[in-house]
Order: structure tokens, then sequence, then C-alpha cells
């Protein structure tokens, strides 16, 4: 066998939703010392990469929540009963330093401190996407 092929037999091919990738920075490293496989990561937002997969791109670990794995197994392009839970991620609510913490103890309240802010930013990743969705629902009920 060429020392391509072997190369080439000893990568692993990963895709990964934003939401690992500090964690991956530090267990990949010590993984390929360990294992003597070379990995090959791509990062980006959940809706991105779930796209990309839809259209064929190929590796050999999908790494990503429910939400995009589920749709993915689905469909076929990732297989169902391989799916390993081995990690929890929350989301969080920050203010400028010096600003008072706004009151979200409702659900109501949380609508008022956000409407009331200035600006608000989430990530395109899962959380910022049922960050929306809650925000489409609350307004859907009023």
């Amino acid at each position: 066998m060429s020392d391509s092929a072997k190369a080439q037999q000893s990568k692993l091919v990963v895709i990964c939703t934003m939401s690992c990738k500090e964690a991956l920075i530090e267990l990949v490293p010590v993984f390929e010392r360990e294992t003597g496989y070379a990995v090959d990561i791509t990062y980006g937002t959940g809706p991105e990469l779930a796209k990309k997969i839809s259209s064929g791109a190929r590796a050999d670990i999908f790494v990503g929540p429910e939400e995009f794995s589920g749709p993915l197994i689905e469909e076929g392009r990732l297989i169902g009963n391989s799916r390993t839970a081995f990690a929890h991620s929350s989301a969080v609510i920050a203010v400028k330093q010096g600003t008072p913490k706004p009151d979200i103890s409702s659900p109501q309240k949380l609508k008022e401190a956000l409407l009331a802010a200035k600006a608000v930013c989430y990530s395109r990743a899962a959380s910022g996407i049922h960050f929306v969705q809650a925000c489409e629902r609350s307004e859907s009920q009023t």
C-alpha cells in the first residue's frame, strides 16, 4: 500500500457545528496522538452544515445537535442508530458591564426586557434558532 493510501486510510473526516468547536480544539490533538488518525474538521453553523450534508457532503462523523441530526437521519443522510449524546449546551443572556441586570423572571418580563433593549444579538446556531422560535411563538400568542 502506498504512503498516500495509508494516510487516506488513517484520516477521519468530521463535520461539526460551532457548538462543539472549543471542546474539539482541545480533544482532537489528544485523539490524533493516541490513535494515529489525522482529523480533518469542517466547522459551520447547523443550518449551513445540514444543507451541505443534504446536498451530498460526506464525512465519517457529524457532530451537532438533534435538531440538525434528526432531519438528516430521516433523509437517510446519517445512520440513525449511531447517534450518541455526549454533551449538553445551554444559552445565556448577557448585558454590557455596568448595565443593570434585567428582570427575566417570567416570559412576559423577558419579552419586555428584549423589547426595551437598544440591540439584541444572538447566534445563528442552535441556541439562536431556539431564541427566534421562542420569540415567534410569543408574538403569535399576543
